[in-house]
């Protein structure tokens, strides 16, 4: 986490980190919802559709049997399509989007933007995490009722809210930043 948050300050490229969030967010989706061992027809492309739109405002449907559009421009035939080649589509698109987002915006503006939302919501999960560690140390010593090992469920469940922890900052930071709205135009106030 504390990696994470000096490579937030220290870059001065703080769009490939959202678009590193963004790949990783789109693998795990895909990972349940395009899994290599089943066949591209029997993809759910309504859930990855909701999983996009909402992460990424980018849409993607299934107009006829043996296709899929994203964005309403690039095709993929199902028929020699696989998770991989979609991966690469949606990850087009997301970058896409986000470039056509930001090309009215001046860069080090919306690279600035960036690093403050990453941070803010960065701190703000791990204030939440904490506290729920705080809960959890409070409530682990029922456990030995049950006749399991306080310590090792503490760790078992600390290290579980602590994946949740990482997959929500992922989430949220992508979604927020995909769906900001900047405004430069800051009016000056008039002298009396």
């Amino acid at each position: 986490l504390y990696a994470l948050r000096r490579e937030i300050i220290n870059t001065d490229n703080t769009k490939e980190v959202l678009l590193d969030m963004a790949d990783e967010g789109l693998d795990q989706t895909l990972d349940d919802i395009a899994h290599e061992k089943v066949y591209p027809e029997e993809w759910d492309i309504d859930s990855l559709n909701e999983y996009l739109e909402r992460q990424f405002s980018v849409h993607i449907e299934k107009p006829g049997e043996h296709e899929l559009l994203i964005q309403g421009t690039t095709k993929l035939e199902l028929e020699h399509c696989n998770r991989e080649k979609l991966h690469d589509a949606i990850m087009e698109s997301v970058v896409q989007a986000y470039d056509d987002k930001c090309k009215d915006i001046e860069p080090d503006f919306m690279r600035h933007v960036e690093k403050v939302i990453m941070l803010q919501i960065l701190d703000a999960l791990w204030k939440d995490h904490l506290l729920g560690m705080d809960h959890l140390k409070e409530g682990i010593g029922l456990r030995g009722y049950a006749q399991k090992n306080p310590l090792t469920e503490y760790k078992k469940e600390g290290f579980n809210l602590f994946g949740a922890m990482m997959t929500r900052i992922k989430e949220e930071t992508t979604e927020y930043l995909f769906k900001v709205q900047v405004n430069q135009e800051i009016e000056e106030p008039e002298e009396l």
